[in-house]
């Protein structure tokens, strides 16, 4: 079984991908998909104290068409 976003949508590595702030949970960021896993979805926003980016179930992320 593949993984797939909110929405039902096939989950891809290097897709754009709305999903919770860190800590907070109150508003959206957008990060690039750099690895799935079984269970979870790591994306590519590293901060000044995260050394591993973020990471959300597949669940809580929404596929957006990439903007350019």
């Amino acid at each position: 079984m593949s993984a797939v976003d909110v929405a039902g949508r096939e989950l891809k590595v290097g897709q754009l991908v709305a999903h919770t702030e860190r800590a907070q949970y109150r508003g959206l960021k957008l990060s690039r998909v750099v690895k799935i896993t079984a269970k979870m979805v790591e994306m590519d926003d590293k901060g000044k104290y995260d050394t591993a980016g973020t990471r959300r179930e597949h669940s809580a992320v929404c596929i957006v068409e990439d903007i350019q």
